[in-house]
């Protein structure tokens, strides 16, 4: 099943990426394209999970799978002549120091927010809430907005999970530190790609451990290296790896998981934008 759900999710994906299938086309459902290619149902699932977890279609409730709108950048980091061999741009360096727009979440424009609705809202939620926010919250963060995570995790990534196996933290740092802190026992070192986002080694580094990069010329986490190590901890971005944006293919995505499964390893996703997930 594994080969079979692979080649569809890769061709799927390659006709996106070349713009064969544009936003917002419309693709078979699991039970007709599984019927076309004469299947089971179960790889076709699976393959369309693993390119809305990847951001390149989306579920939409009862319409079906739709082709989602990739940035128009991201072709640059995804052309390829062959399957796994990535064609690499040189960088230019003429426009640097005059970018005309800095997208900083505290330089924003806010001359057309809507200050007034915003008040009123805010107003409503608090009047509604007032009893609740006399008193400390739920330490892992507030169980209603925990359940309803756990149903969003499921519906949109496809993870199975309970409430109480979710974790709120004010910031990235914190939760790393938390991390850092619970998984001492597992390992003493921990294996990042490289680059990578530095927070992540630079945060477990403070914490004792020791790093170790595991990529092979920026093409991902290399197994081969990853068992030379005693780490029993990896730090990856596989939906976009800082700070080239490169997707983990699913090949490397499956020799991860079973290194995880066989050596008892843990894989924190930094899912940037979003979540830590381990």
């Amino acid at each position: 099943m594994q080969n079979i759900y692979a080649l569809i999710y890769e061709s799927i994906k390659k006709d996106i990426v070349q713009g064969k299938l544009g936003a917002n086309d419309r693709l078979p459902s699991i039970r007709e394209q599984a019927r076309q290619l004469s299947i089971s149902t179960t790889p076709v699932e699976t393959a369309y999970q693993q390119l809305v977890a990847e951001g390149f279609i989306e579920n939409r409730p009862r319409k079906g799978f739709f082709v989602a709108a990739l940035p128009v950048s991201y072709g640059q980091f995804t052309l390829t002549d062959h399957l796994n061999e990535p064609v690499h741009f040189e960088r230019d360096c003429s426009m640097e120091g005059a970018y005309p727009y800095d997208f900083h979440l505290c330089k924003n424009d806010f001359a057309g927010f809507p200050i007034n609705q915003w008040k009123r809202l805010l107003t409503d939620t608090l009047r509604d809430e007032y009893n609740d926010l006399l008193f400390y919250g739920d330490y892992q963060g507030e169980a209603g907005l925990r359940e309803e995570l756990a149903a969003y995790l499921y519906r949109i990534r496809g993870v199975v999970c309970r409430k109480e196996q979710i974790v709120l933290g004010a910031e990235q740092h914190l939760l790393l530190h938390y991390l850092a802190i619970l998984l001492k026992d597992v390992s003493s070192v921990m294996a990042v790609e490289d680059p990578c986002y530095p927070l992540l080694p630079y945060t477990f580094q403070a914490e004792g451990y020791g790093i170790s990069y595991v990529t092979e010329a920026d093409q991902g986490i290399d197994i081969s290296r990853l068992l030379k190590t005693s780490a029993r901890i990896v730090a990856v971005s596989p939906s976009h790896q800082y700070p080239g944006g490169r997707v983990m293919p699913i090949n490397e995505r499956m020799e991860l998981l079973r290194w995880a499964e066989a050596h008892g390893g843990y894989i924190i996703e930094d899912d940037y934008g979003e979540s830590f997930v381990i």
